[in-house]
């Protein structure tokens, strides 16, 4: 018989089931979506990753709330990446991964930028699965000198006056930026710019290395600041 997509019989009329019998001899039984959802919640993140890519009617069923329950419930680097991620969203400072990238932190081994560093889990600072190398690197290897950049509190943009001094700590003190900047010395080590995934998807801190002096810029007073 006509083989047919999970979800879907052979006069192509949508059914609330999922399976496919590939031929009228060997039929295997239908699991309702309902429970299948049950299932694949309760799967180690792994176990979860691997049903999730073998059809795009499961990969669809994943969601935020599954993918973090099972990381919970089997610990380890998964939940690991769930709690700095979470504290990063919380504060609004990154771009909210979707459930399939999400799935893609919950399980990482390497460095999602050089692909061989070995990684146990998100970069508290930065929300992205990336090797300290990648991190602090200052060679061209990304392009724009690593995937931070230092911010130097000992530039003349910063304090040539009191004014200006007031408005760059307004802006590395709000929470969406000071979750993500890296301070060391009399450095701030910022996302040196916007990013996106190899699937489209912008990953890291919303605030990058460009937005500080736009921001500092834009607003008249550290108030307008942090009343913006």
């Amino acid at each position: 018989g006509k083989n047919c997509e999970p979800g879907e019989n052979r006069t192509g009329n949508n059914i609330n089931a999922i399976g496919c019998h590939r031929n009228s001899s060997h039929a295997t039984p239908s699991l309702s979506s309902d429970a299948l959802f049950v299932v694949m919640s309760f799967l180690h993140p792994r176990d979860l990753f691997h049903v999730s890519f073998t059809c795009k009617t499961l990969r669809d069923m994943v969601t935020t709330k599954m993918v973090v329950q099972s990381a919970l419930i089997h610990g380890g680097h998964a939940m690991k990446t769930m709690d700095e991620l979470h504290a990063l969203m919380s504060s609004r400072s990154i771009h909210v991964p979707s459930p399939i990238r999400l799935l893609r932190l919950a399980c990482g081994k390497v460095c999602e930028f050089c692909i061989s560093a070995k990684v146990n889990h998100v970069r508290p600072s930065l929300g992205v699965f990336a090797c300290w190398e990648c991190v602090t690197n200052r060679s061209a290897r990304d392009g724009l000198f690593g995937l931070t950049k230092p911010w130097k509190r000992g530039w003349v943009r910063y304090s040539k006056n009191q004014k200006n001094r007031d408005k760059y700590n307004a802006i590395f003190e709000h929470p969406r930026i000071a979750d993500t900047a890296i301070a060391y010395g009399m450095n701030y080590y910022i996302w040196s710019r916007h990013r996106s995934d190899r699937a489209g998807e912008s990953v890291g801190p919303i605030i990058a290395w460009d937005n500080v002096d736009g921001m500092a810029n834009h607003f008249a007073s550290a108030n307008d600041m942090k009343n913006g």
